[in-house]
């Protein structure tokens, strides 16, 4: 068993954050699927202790080496200010971009244990099966792997399927070399992806720290700090005055605009 020490970070806050629903919690243990394995991996106070991975995968999975100072900055009074004492340590996962992707497209008018049930299926019914810490698991599917179509509506997807199938042979490698608005229309031209669910993807798979996902609670919250405008209005808002730490700031609101709403 590997150890690594950590600051200003919470494991269980950051996997139940509505960013990532391909996990296992048992006997006070998180089975994370990280691509092609399976990492055991549970925190004692400032220290993180697992299996099946290195330093160097965990630190940069979790986001470790992430300077939280700008943000911070951008967190000093208002809303804002709350959200990131009560949430301030979540790290922004860096998914894989295709599992990231079937995950969100997954997500539309879904709850979280909706989108975590499309994901485990999925990985039943399409991925491989492995024995890794001493359990059995699925895989998650590699590019490609999704086209069957009556397969994918008996994984509970419904009418996100014929989506799920379109987007199997898409191509988006070179999402990452576009910047972000162009990167977002791209992913737009896909069916079941609207302006939501490209902010997810881009964000969570990507790592477009501009991306800010508005979804009916964001929507909420936003509406509370600035009043009555539109989805328009709050992505310019965020866009100029967040910039590059819209995702992480976004994530901390909606937290804390779940834990409060009324």
């Amino acid at each position: 068993m590997a150890s690594l020490q950590t600051e200003h970070f919470d494991l269980a806050l950051t996997l139940r954050s509505g960013q990532f629903f391909h996990f296992i919690e048992e006997d006070g243990w998180f089975y994370v699927h990280h691509k092609d394995r399976i990492i055991k991996i549970r925190q004692d106070r400032n220290k993180l202790m697992y299996h099946g991975a290195t330093n160097k995968t965990i630190t940069h999975f979790l986001s470790l080496d992430k300077d939280l100072t700008n943000i911070k900055r951008k967190c000093k009074t208002g809303i804002e200010k709350k959200a990131f004492e009560r949430f301030g340590k979540l790290r922004l996962l860096r998914q894989d971009p295709w599992h990231a992707s079937i995950t969100f497209i997954c997500s539309s008018c879904a709850n979280m244990a909706k989108i975590r049930k499309n994901i485990f299926l999925i990985s039943e019914k399409f991925g491989a099966q492995t024995k890794q810490h001493s359990k059995s698991f699925y895989l998650f599917p590699e590019k490609g792997d999704l086209t069957c179509e009556s397969t994918l509506r008996s994984c509970a997807t419904g009418y996100r399927a014929p989506f799920i199938a379109a987007f199997n042979t898409s191509s988006t490698t070179s999402l990452q070399n576009l910047d972000y608005s162009t990167a977002k229309e791209q992913l737009m031209q896909y069916p079941g992806i609207g302006s939501k669910v490209a902010d997810c993807i881009l964000l969570f798979g990507y790592g477009f720290g501009e991306s800010f996902p508005l979804d009916i609670w964001m929507r909420r919250i936003m509406q509370r700090k600035l009043g009555n405008i539109s989805d328009k209005e709050i992505l310019n808002y965020a866009a100029h005055t967040y910039r590059k730490d819209a995702g992480y700031i976004q994530q901390y609101l909606y937290m804390y605009a779940i834990e409060n709403h009324k």
